[in-house]
């Protein structure tokens, strides 16, 4: 700059020295981000790494690539896209896994098998993490930290709120809501407690580990509650328990707000959840946005921000509870949602 200043100073042409400081000036006037989009990138490769070929996978992968490519804000930009794809088998090894990363800007992993294949990483590119619980990013989160220096990951469980909001919507004068958290529960007591009282709730929240007898310390909490919460939790809730507790609150009438529309149909009283879609989309949404601003990650991760509710009428009828269709009280959860963050 101080060279094109002197050149100035110097030059005895009164038409040039005048056109010469015209271009000086606009060039200053650009802003950082005209700068910064005059030098972008603007092809990226981006992996997707799939835990499975099956229908449910393949439909979430075609969501995320239509949702990037008819996108006219990225279009605008030429920004612009060439999606890698590799579905996980068992036979693969780690240096085949470590080599799909190679080469490639960003990495979506879709599942929980790909986010333990994603921990195997070394020096990999930004990682979206998706389609997995809280529980396991949390479990597996200093190695995903270890394997890249970027990430953030979309929940495929619902926020606590949405769970006790849908407990007090469908059991209006509900006293006491009862919880069971494991020791690697992905939210603590304390959290729990502030959640469910912040509903105009008490709370009867007990802790219990794997030495623990389950079905027994469930009956505590029961005992003692108006309803009970299932909240994702695979120490406590899994294929090997849930038919357990399911009888067993039933048995104690007791009405339990689950996490999935399986529980629902296996005996719980309602749920919210979201569908592989609805994190489909949401997963574009965010892609989006990171293409947007030179892989700038979010801060924080996220829960799904679409969901649906499930409601098992012949459990509520045997319970003596009426109920609004799923639409009614689905719109009832989304406007309270929307006036209290």
């Amino acid at each position: 700059m101080q060279t094109f200043v002197n050149y100035l100073q110097g030059s005895k042409n009164p038409l040039l020295k005048y056109i010469s400081a015209v271009i000086f000036l606009l060039a200053l006037a650009l802003s950082p981000m005209d700068y910064i989009w005059a030098n972008a990138k603007t092809t990226y490769n981006i992996l997707i790494l799939s835990s499975g070929k099956s229908p449910l996978y393949l439909d979430i992968i075609d969501t995320i690539q239509n949702s990037v490519t008819s996108n006219k804000a990225l279009s605008k930009k030429g920004i612009s896209t060439e999606f890698n794809l590799v579905y996980l088998s068992s036979n693969q090894t780690i240096e085949e896994i470590q080599n799909s990363a190679d080469n490639n800007d960003l990495i979506i992993s879709i599942g929980q098998k790909a986010l333990i294949a994603s921990t195997n990483f070394y020096n990999a590119p930004p990682i979206i993490v998706s389609l997995i619980p809280k529980q396991s990013y949390e479990k597996y989160r200093p190695a995903l930290e270890k394997a890249s220096e970027k990430s953030t990951a979309i929940f495929i469980d619902n926020p606590p709120r949405r769970q006790i909001l849908l407990a007090k919507i469908l059991l209006g004068d509900i006293q006491r809501l009862g919880v069971l958290i494991g020791d690697t529960s992905p939210y603590d007591k304390e959290f729990l407690t502030s959640a469910i009282q912040a509903a105009g709730i008490q709370s009867q929240i007990e802790t219990t580990n794997p030495t623990d007898n389950l079905i027994r310390k469930l009956s505590h909490v029961i005992e003692n509650s108006d309803a009970f919460i299932a909240f994702p939790d695979a120490q406590i809730f899994n294929r090997n328990t849930a038919k357990n507790i399911l009888l067993t609150t039933y048995r104690q009438r007791t009405p339990v707000i689950a996490y999935s529309a399986s529980y629902v149909r296996a005996g719980a009283l309602a749920a919210v959840y979201s569908t592989p879609q609805q994190i489909a989309k949401q997963i574009g949404k965010t892609l989006i946005k990171i293409l947007q601003f030179q892989l700038s990650f979010p801060d924080e991760n996220s829960h799904p921000e679409e969901f649906e509710i499930a409601i098992n009428q012949k459990v509520a009828k045997s319970l003596g509870i009426s109920t609004s269709t799923q639409a009614v009280i689905k719109n009832q959860m989304i406007n309270i949602l929307q006036e209290k963050p």
